[in-house]
């Protein structure tokens, strides 16, 4: 159910238009009204346009016109106007360049029904001083002084129009009377007015010798009339004094006030240069109160009333099918809005309703969700919403939320779950890179419709570096296992060519003892035909090695040619779009070899056949005793094999020792071949010393790099939150406390335990017991992987495998002589280098301390900076769920209280809320008072909501009695600002 306070508007403060300065016909001073009567100024009055709804009936030191008014608007007259009140000019006994006195207006509430003669009791003890004779400022002293003052006036009226001309108010005597008199404080409003002709801007000369009494008036004065845009900047404290500056000197900023001040019905409201005065509030003197609190914000002069920043928001919110909740909508006003009440009384249940209308995913999250706990009294009901641009919208209230919300709700929950946490969750990670992805323009986003899609389009060459250099550095491990099998074969291999040898030589004596006496000359021959078949047939063999090496190289270069490079460009065509280039421009793209390696393959392999065939076939010569060995090479090696068998025969003392001799011959052609081999791993492993060495380094130049590439990324995410840190860097509340800076995210646990799973942590060693790696490693590594240059993390785990490298192996879950070590030893050179625990992303400080190490409280800050003071490019009605929570009222009073008066200048924000500050500091625009009655017996309970501004004395009697503190501040406020404010 929805009620009004008193009679006033539900809406809270709004802008509407006051006359704080009108004359009437039959005015004291300088009346051009002629023969005007009262019923045409009052017509005029009624025909304004834009209306005017509270008018201030000014005269000089009397009070007869405005109870004329008064008595014309109980007779029915004016009925538009829903403030009357009176405004008594009066002019100082001080002197401006102009010649003019200057004007000072007592403004004084309606509210006390004996504010006539209240007002009267406190002019009549002013006193003005002539011939000897003190008057009164009373009507009769001020006849008695007409006429006094002039002995030629004949009449009381013209001798009362004389002494209120000659009337001039000593400004100590009405400071001191003011200052004493407590009905005053409460029901008077001090003016003063600010120009140069009958103002506080007419005391300045050459020799600034008012500048002291000047700067008294202004300071007495909590008002300032004036429409001059100058004069407005400096007392909002948007001028030459800031605010600080001006508490200091005039007890604070001053609302400046303008009427038409019409002294003739043309002038009747209609200011000069349609100056109109416009006050956010209601029809109440409560309301200039107000003003006076707040002259920034709830007061305006021009032709119409500021428009709101705000695109849109939700004015109304019902649910006509549920009685017992909100059957007649409740108005919600477009700038700041408080719900308040006591545990119970339904504060929630009507954020909730307000942010399901606007389809936010969060009430319908979470048991602590209204609509949850009330869906079984809900059933099919709707929530209706209107909005501020005259749209309609009806959402069942179980109805799942899509996919983009029209406000933006912060669940009590939601900002616990965010503040509560130890670390940076991702989810208040994620809040942060949308406001970053916000605070910049369109056309820089580069098409992208999230912060992280933005990022991979601006960062994509980097992450495919880093991509490549980790399918290298994988490669390494392999590399570096290889090398390091030959440098553990160098002994054996030497150990086996040593071997080998012998074998030889053992052949060589056991064929030396199968010749037959005499045969020396042959067995010589036998030997120069052995050693050139072996030459040759290991000529041979290598030649069919090499021919096999370039079949494979033909058939790995076409595998490139047909499936590699074109898979090369659909991998670009999917990381880029394929509708970035037509068909043609992407087959440019192709990559190719130099020239055909087809041919030049198969040329290679014929040349190897042709080389072959030479090799075995050779001249045709016949091979005789009396050839050299380079005279043997030109016989062909079915010759030579022919001729090896012939003489074996010959030298053999029988056919066994012939068959025996062969058998050697063949055997020492294997040895041969064998030697050969060995030579070459000899050679090949006395080598991986220096590869072992240049792998290593290389590794470590990888690993160099990606850091390099770690700081290109921290550079990209730095350059893309330079929108948002300008921001920070020039805003003037407590955002600009508040960075964002890059940071690298280094998980040693996880790059420990992926090393640990490799271990047996079981043997004693440097790294005996789960922890032990990841504590040496906080020590060694940590530092350089988090803030160290490029060279240091690649120093700093260099000096880690130097330390630690023997350790690590002789620790290992596999034995050494199983098949699976060779694995083993990969996979650990893999995982220490991996990269996969470092990541780049924004952290938040405040106050140069790391969210991670802030209180709840100061994290409930900075969530809420996030939202109110950085993420100024969401302009959606904003709620929050009690804001406060968790904070000191000192941290809401100094910190959430600018926050969300700022906020609400481009935004709409209702709050739920049991904080006082929050009402009255931030000077919310409505207060909605929720109440709840329960009836039992399984029926909903009845919730009623009462609604309205701050200067409505109901609403203000509702704040104290149901929020701590109250009270004290609005006491405190009013205090501050020397205003009285009535309950």
């Amino acid at each position: 159910m929805i009620q009004t306070s008193g009679g006033l508007d539900p809406r809270g403060a709004v802008w509407r238009r006051w006359e704080p300065h009108i004359h009437t016909p039959g005015t004291a001073m300088e009346d051009r009204f002629g023969s005007t009567s009262m019923e045409q100024y009052l017509d005029a009055v009624e025909a304004a346009d834009p209306g005017v709804e509270s008018l201030g009936i000014t005269d000089y030191l009397l009070t007869r016109r405005y109870e004329e008014v008064l008595a014309a608007k109980d007779a029915g007259r004016l009925p538009n106007v829903g403030l009357l009140f009176c405004n008594i000019e009066i002019r100082l006994g001080i002197e401006t360049k102009a010649g003019k006195p200057v004007n000072m207006h007592l403004l004084v509430s309606p509210d006390d029904p004996e504010h006539v003669q209240q007002i009267n009791r406190f002019l009549s003890k002013l006193t003005f001083t002539f011939a000897k004779d003190t008057y009164c400022c009373t009507p009769d002293d001020l006849r008695r002084l007409g006429y006094a003052h002039d002995a030629s006036i004949q009449d009381d009226e013209a001798a009362l129009r004389a002494g209120v001309n000659q009337f001039k108010v000593n400004f100590d005597q009405l400071r001191a009377l003011y200052d004493g008199t407590e009905w005053a404080q409460n029901n008077v409003l001090i003016a003063v007015a600010g120009s140069s002709n009958d103002g506080t801007a007419g005391l300045q000369d050459e020799t600034a010798s008012f500048a002291a009494t000047r700067k008294e008036i202004e300071a007495f004065a909590q008002i300032i009339f004036t429409a001059t845009p100058k004069n407005i900047e400096f007392w909002r404290g948007a001028g030459v004094l800031s605010v600080e500056d001006l508490d200091k000197k005039y007890g604070g900023p001053k609302p400046c006030l303008h009427g038409s001040d019409a002294h003739s019905l043309a002038k009747v409201a209609q200011p000069d240069q349609d100056r109109r005065c416009w006050i956010k509030g209601s029809a109440t003197f409560e309301a200039l109160r107000q003003a006076c609190l707040e002259p920034r914000t709830r007061v305006h002069i021009g032709p119409t009333p500021p428009e709101t920043d705000t695109p849109y928001s939700i004015v109304s919110v019902a649910t006509p099918t549920l009685p017992w909740l909100t059957k007649h909508p409740q108005p919600i006003n477009e700038g700041m809005v408080a719900i308040i009440g006591a545990r119970g009384s339904g504060k929630t249940a009507l954020a909730d309703l307000i942010a399901h209308a606007g389809d936010s995913p969060h009430p319908i999250e979470g048991e602590q969700s209204f609509l949850i706990r009330a869906r079984p009294y809900l059933g099919s009901a709707t929530v209706r919403a209107a909005w501020s641009d005259g749209a309609e919208s009806d959402r069942r209230l179980d109805q799942a939320p899509s996919d983009y919300a029209e406000v933006h709700y912060l669940t009590q929950q939601f900002v616990d779950r965010l503040c509560s946490s130890v670390a940076e969750s991702d989810e208040l990670l994620d809040e942060i890179k949308r406001v970053v992805f916000q605070a910049h323009p369109p056309e820089s986003r580069l098409g992208a419709d999230s912060f992280n899609a933005l990022v991979q389009l601006r960062s994509s060459e980097t992450q495919l570096a880093v991509q490549s250099l980790n399918q290298r550095l994988d490669r390494l491990s392999q590399d570096l296992l290889a090398e390091r099998n030959w440098y553990m074969r160098r002994a054996g291999i030497t150990k086996d060519l040593q071997k080998i040898k012998e074998e030889l030589s053992k052949v060589d004596a056991a064929r030396k003892q199968l010749i037959k006496p005499g045969g020396k000359e042959r067995a010589e021959y036998y030997s120069r035909l052995t050693t050139v078949i072996s030459t040759r047939e290991t000529t041979i063999q290598g030649l069919t090695r090499k021919r096999q090496a370039f079949t494979k190289l033909q058939i790995e270069a076409e595998r490139y040619k047909t499936q590699v490079f074109p898979q090369a460009v659909s991998d670009m065509q999917r990381a880029h779009g394929e509708a970035l280039l037509t068909k043609e421009e992407w087959a440019k793209l192709l990559p190719s070899f130099a020239d055909d390696p087809t041919t030049m393959l198969t040329a290679k392999q014929d040349e190897q056949s042709a080389l072959i065939k030479v090799a075995t076939d050779q001249a045709s010569a016949t091979p005789t005793i009396a050839m050299t060995v380079e005279e043997l090479g030109a016989c062909s090696l079915e010759a030579l094999r022919a001729e090896q068998k012939n003489v074996g025969e010959q030298i053999g003392t029988d056919q066994k020792n012939a068959q025996r001799l062969q058998q050697l011959a063949k055997l020492q052609a294997t040895h041969e071949a064998r030697r050969t081999q060995l030579e070459e791993d000899q050679a090949r492993a006395e080598q991986s010393p220096a590869r072992l060495e240049g792998i290593l380094a290389e590794r470590a130049k990888l690993y160099e790099r990606f850091f390099e590439l770690i700081t290109e990324q921290c550079n990209i995410l730095a350059d893309l939150y330079a929108p948002l840190d300008a921001k920070l860097q020039g805003a003037s509340n407590s955002a600009n406390k508040l960075r964002l800076k890059v940071v690298r995210s280094v998980d040693v646990d996880k790059w420990a335990h992926d090393i640990e799973a490799l271990l047996d942590l079981r043997k004693n060693g440097e790294f005996r017991g789960r922890g032990a790696l990841a504590e040496i490693a906080k020590e060694d590594l940590l530092p350089a992987w988090q803030t160290g240059t490029a060279a240091e993390a690649a120093t700093a785990m260099e000096a880690f495998r130097n330390r630690y490298n023997q350790a690590l192996l002789d620790q290992s879950s596999v034995d050494r002589e199983a098949a699976e070590y060779e694995q083993w030893i990969v996979d650990l050179a893999r995982r220490q280098y991996s990269t996969d625990h470092i990541h780049v992303h924004y952290s938040i400080e405040y106050e140069g301390v790391s969210i991670t190490q802030l209180s709840p409280g100061t994290r409930g800050i900075v969530l809420l900076l996030l939202y109110l003071a950085l993420d100024v490019e969401d302009a959606r009605p904003l709620i929050v769920d009690q804001p406060e929570e968790n904070l000191d009222p000192q941290s809401v009073y100094t910190e959430l209280v600018a926050l969300f008066r700022d906020a609400r200048q481009r935004r709409q924000v209702i709050i739920v809320t049991h904080n006082a500050n929050l009402v009255v500091n931030a000077d919310v625009d409505q207060v909605i008072v929720a109440s709840c009655t329960k009836h039992g017996g399984g029926q909903p309970p009845e919730f009623t909501y009462i609604s309205g501004g701050l200067e409505d004395s109901a609403i203000r009697e509702r704040v104290c009695k149901i929020l701590e503190g109250g009270e004290n501040a609005f006491k405190e406020r009013a205090r501050r600002l020397r205003v009285a404010l009535n309950r």
